[in-house]
Parts: C-alpha cells; structure tokens; sequence
C-alpha cells in the first residue's frame, strides 16, 4: 500500500516540481480558477467576481481581510446549513481567531483537494527521503476534538482525505475507532496510548507540536507497568466503562521492564524512523528535547500548515510555496506593502494572505515567516512564529485576549494589580503565571480565575486535554521594585513596553 500510495502521488509531485520553475504564471492560474470557483455561489456573484479579469483587478477589488470579515456570512451558513459563500461545504474546522475565540472555516470538496496536493507532494518526498517509513505503520494526529465539540463535529480525520485514498491509508494507519468515538478527551488520549504501544510496527510519527510527542512518551513510561497489563489482559483499564463498545489493544511484548527512557523508547517502536512535528520558532528547543530522547529517529519540520490553508511544507530539505494548493499574497513586515509571491525578495519577513475556494479571500494569518532562498523561481520561508500573541505548544493566546483578561481580573481583584500573563515551557509542558503587585493569600483565587478564562479558547482547552499545559499560577511581588526587576529581566530585548503575555 505504501508503495501504491507513492507511485500514485508521483503525479502530483511531478507537477509540483514542474510549477517551481513557473511561480508567477502557476499562481496566477490559481487565481483565476479560484475566482471561477466563488463566482458560483451567492456571495460570489454578488461581489461581481465574473469581472475581475487578472491580479490588478482583484486587489483592486477586495481588501486585505481577517476573520471577523468572514464571521457573519460563516455562521450563517453553518447555523442555516446554507451555502451563502459557498454552496459545496462539506464540514467546518474549529480553530481559534486573534480575539480568542472558536472560528469556523469551511471545508469544500475543492479546497480539500487544494491542501491534499501539498500533502501528496510532501509524502512523496517523504516516501523518497526516508524509504524505510514504507515498511510499517504511521500515527498522523491531524487534529483534537474539545469535549465540548465531541458530539457535533467529523471526528474521523481521514475524511480530510480524497475518498480514493482512505482505503488505501486505512491499510497503514494506526487508527482506532475508540478514539474517534470517546466521550472525553482523557478517554481519547489513553486510548492513544495504548494504541500506539500495541504497535510494534510503527515507522513514522506525525503530530503538530513536539510537547504532544513528549507528553505521550513521558506518560507511557512512567505508566509502562500499568500499561503493560492492561495490553495483556486485553483492558481498557480505568476507562472500561467509557471505552466498553470498543476492543481493547493487546501487545505481547512490551518493554515493561526496560528502566531507562532511550532505550525503552527503541524497544517499544524499534521501526520508528521519522517523527513529524513542528520544529521552528517558539517549538525548536521543544523539539530538540524530542531529538535527544530519539536519538536513532530523524525529527522533521512541518512547515507551515493551518487550519486555512496550507503556505509551506517540506521538500528536498526545503521549505518551499505550496503554490499549487492557493493563491498567496505577503505583507511586508516592514513597509505594509502587499507583493504577489512571484515579487518577492531574499531575506523578507512577511505575512501570508491566502485565497483559496472555499471562498474566503485575501485572509491574513497571523503568522511571522522570513525568505530564506529560491527553489528554482519559487520562495521558500523559514518560520519565525506568530504575530498575534504566544503560541507554546499550539494553545495561542492572542495578545489582545490576554489584555482583556487582564483587564477581567483587576476589575475582580482589584488589590492584585495585575500587570501581564507570564509564559513558560520546561519539560515539555507550558505554562501560564499571572503577574501582580498584592496578598499571596489571594494567588490560588486569582489562577482559578484565569485558569477558567483561558479555558474559554478553543485551542487552550485542547493543550490542557492533552496535558500539554499545566494549570494557571500566580506570581505576586510584594513591592514594585521586585516586579519591575522581574519584568525588565523578562522583556524581550529591543522591546520599548511589556506586552500583555511574555515569555519566561
């Protein structure tokens, strides 16, 4: 199957190389049938898209836009089950905007196909760079239901796939329907668990963040007794109840015994040879934590992937456009000026506008990326990280979030003056501190309070599901001069102010 996949998505890696000598005339075709594709829904024509004939026009046409341009229309279609921006949607991913809260973006058939061509594309060269993923198992976490959306949202993530393909992955991929299926979160992960320890057989390892990947193997040691009889006895263990519908995962020879973490790691997946996370900005020290503990297992970068749209991904040791997927466009950080991709120069740092045929147009992710050389006439970017807020371990918390908690909290306790949200990762688990001037008898008050605000976002809840991040604390200094010390000792360098959430 492995092969078959392979030999399948040669296709479209030819054609991917192909257009990385043609940028600008790839990308404009893109736009052109992206603009043909919205024509047809309501919102399309009601925009007069049939007349705008070339690049000029468009920008012309349309400002650049955020989320909350989108809001209304989206949840209008998704409440209504209306196709007032698009007709042909298929679903709609949660994930979280810059003020924090659940956005919705709607999949179509089409753009589904957009993002899957830079992910045939990518697994082609994976196939190729690393041959011996071909002869095992792969784990893909694409992506985590909250409790809350567990009932009302596609929790199979191979529908994110073409129809032809999932039954070829479902050979391959180390999947479980207790996972799909489970009530809750906790249930969901230790389903993960012991799914992944009852493959012998597992030869690549796909998440996004590298504290996932940390979390899961720490917890696996440190529960390996545990978890050994419960693949022997074939349970579910503390979660028989919830699980009960599902067949339990059974391994006859687990490491169990094994006391020492790198080893134990060999013994368990001793196939492993490729772990797929994020590696770049804030994520690079969590993944070199994972390279030490791997040591035999390369560790590769994702690229750029979100929930809207797909701008870089590995290939050849690249991080190039997916130019085939969308239409992109790029803000210079420096001047404002917006340049189409084929106009732009070595070692800008910018941030992405995409149009793509879900019919969400010139969309601005809030991402930070940086030039870094040309494949063939095709930029390729480095990562540098988010422009909205702090982003650990995929929980992003926007700046402006974090200013109206702070502000939620002093209008609560009033004698805490609270200054900012301090975050930090050791470990592999992140955390966040609430910083002031007050009593300590009120710290634990005041980090429930903030806990439970946090809690709110979407992709905060779903860091603290999977443990990637500890409960809220507070930090209260008894004068300001203790405080200030901390802050000037926690402000990143060339800063004029302190932001609403730091790092520390």
């Amino acid at each position: 199957m492995h092969a078959l996949l392979s030999y399948l998505y040669h296709f479209e890696a030819q054609k991917f190389e192909k257009a990385l000598g043609n940028c600008e005339k790839v990308q404009r075709i893109m736009l052109q049938q992206i603009l043909l594709t919205n024509n047809q829904s309501p919102w399309g024509q009601s925009q007069g898209l049939a007349k705008i004939k070339n690049y000029s026009d468009f920008t012309d046409h349309f400002p650049v836009t955020e989320y909350m341009d989108w809001h209304k229309v989206i949840l209008q279609d998704k409440t209504n089950g209306v196709g007032h921006l698009n007709r042909t949607v298929t679903r709609y991913e949660a994930t979280s905007g810059s003020t924090g809260a659940r956005k919705w973006i709607p999949y179509t058939p089409l753009f589904l196909s957009e993002i899957n061509r830079a992910a045939q594309t990518w697994i082609h060269d994976l196939y190729k760079s690393y041959p011996a993923v071909k002869s095992g198992k792969h784990f893909w976490s694409l992506s985590w239901i909250p409790d809350d959306l567990r009932k009302d949202q596609d929790s199979d993530d191979l529908n994110l796939f073409p129809w032809w393909q999932i039954p070829l992955l479902k050979k391959f991929m180390v999947m479980h329907p207790a996972i799909q299926n489970a009530p809750t979160s906790e249930s969901a992960w230790h389903a993960t668990k012991l799914l992944l320890c009852s493959t012998e057989d597992l030869t690549l390892l796909s998440v996004w963040s590298p504290s996932y990947a940390l979390n899961l193997i720490y917890e696996i040691f440190r529960d390996r007794v545990q978890i050994a009889a419960m693949l022997k006895t074939k349970s579910w263990g503390i979660f028989s109840s919830e699980l009960a519908a599902h067949t339990p995962c059974t391994r006859a020879n687990f490491p169990s015994e094994c006391a020492d973490l790198e080893t134990f790691v060999q013994m368990l997946w001793p196939k492993l040879v490729l772990i797929s996370c994020w590696r770049a900005g804030p994520s690079s020290g969590l993944a070199a934590e994972l390279a030490d503990i791997f040591k035999k297992v390369s560790i590769q970068g994702k690229g750029l992937w979100a929930t809207e749209g797909v701008v870089t991904f590995p290939w050849k040791d690249k991080y190039p456009l997916a130019i085939r997927s969308h239409f992109f466009e790029f803000r210079c950080l420096q001047t404002e000026k917006i340049f189409p991709a084929w106009e732009l120069q070595m070692h800008q740092e910018v941030q992405p506008l995409i149009t793509s045929s879900n019919g969400i147009l010139r969309y601005a992710l809030p991402d930070r990326i940086k030039v870094t050389e040309f494949f063939k006439q095709t930029p390729c970017f480095e990562f540098l990280g988010r422009m909205d807020g702090v982003d650990l371990v995929g929980e992003k918390v926007a700046y402006a979030t974090a200013s109206q908690i702070i502000v939620e909290l002093n209008l609560q306790f009033p004698e805490a003056k609270i200054t900012c949200l301090a975050a930090s990762v050791s470990d592999a688990k992140a955390q966040y501190w609430v910083i002031g001037l007050g009593n300590l008898e009120t710290a634990a008050t005041i980090a429930y309070a903030a806990e439970e605000k946090l809690l709110k976002l979407h992709h905060y809840r779903i860091a603290r599901e999977l443990h990637q991040i500890l409960p809220v604390k507070t930090q209260l200094f008894g004068d300001s001069l203790s405080q200030a010390q901390f802050l000037t000792r926690a402000e990143i360098k060339g800063q004029s102010k302190i932001n609403s959430i730091i790092r520390i």
